[in-house]
């Protein structure tokens, strides 16, 4: 199997009460997405490029807490899943490059 991918880039702000920061502040997240790909059936990039960039305006400069509850990495994965209009999805991955740490949904 191969995927193909993109990456895009979100800042979204936050809070995060339950786990001891009640004050609203801001995260870097890199948003990969995979789709299965083939030489006999390759999906073609833009589809992906376009869907991450729908993706993109829907987050980018938000506060994820009007979006979803929790505002954790996990849900925003999901809120992603909801919102995607594009090929069919194989993973997602959400990164916070700063601290080193992520997650990743895979079909």
């Amino acid at each position: 199997m191969m995927e193909l991918w993109t990456t895009t880039t979100v800042e979204c702000a936050h809070s995060s009460p339950a786990m001891g920061f009640p004050q609203v502040h801001g995260h870097s997240y890199w948003l990969q997405f995979f789709c299965e790909t083939s030489t006999t059936n390759p999906e073609p990039l833009e589809g992906m490029q376009r869907a991450a960039e729908r993706i993109k305006a829907f987050l980018d400069h938000r506060n994820l807490d009007d979006i979803m509850q929790p505002s954790t990495m996990e849900t925003l994965v999901y809120s992603i899943l909801s919102n995607w209009k594009g090929p069919r999805l194989s993973r997602v991955i959400v990164r916070r490059d700063s601290i080193g740490c992520g997650v990743e949904w895979r079909a």
